[in-house]
């Protein structure tokens, strides 16, 4: 019969193997030299019912163009970046209408109510869940 807490030592044994063995950290990494990073973003306020979307398009981390969805046109963070490329709105503001329509999809979908959610306890007492007042736990 093996003492309480004996099969420490094999576990202990396997940590140390698998410490030693692995690769130095960064050993196996990518180097990237350029990033092109792609955001799109759709949202709706309740119960403002504000809708607002964004399409970011930034290069090693700086911004080059937004599109402002309200006004349906590209805003250059430089303006000399529009004379040597180009940047089609209609697809952006396309890639927005789909985010939208799947967030109303979804939002059919999960059963969601607009109305403020709470939940009673066994008490029968009625207790606020976020709307700007925390949790109110009743303890």
């Amino acid at each position: 019969m093996e003492p309480r807490g004996g099969g420490g030592g094999r576990a202990l044994c396997c940590l140390w193997a698998t410490l030693l063995l692995a690769p130095p950290r960064g050993a196996g990494a990518l180097k990237v030299e350029d990033t092109l990073v792609e955001l799109d973003f759709f949202q709706e306020s309740f119960p403002s019912e504000k809708k607002s979307g964004e399409f970011l398009l930034e290069f090693d981390n700086e911004e080059i163009l937004h599109v402002d969805w309200e006004k349906k046109q590209n805003v250059w963070r430089l303006p000399d970046f529009q004379r040597f490329t180009s940047f089609e709105v209609q697809g952006a503001l396309a890639n927005i209408a789909v985010m939208k329509n799947n967030m109303e999809v979804l939002m059919k979908r999960s059963n969601r109510t607009r109305a403020l959610n709470g939940r009673t306890r066994e008490g029968g007492r009625e207790e606020s869940w976020g709307a700007g007042r925390g949790w109110s736990l009743g303890f």
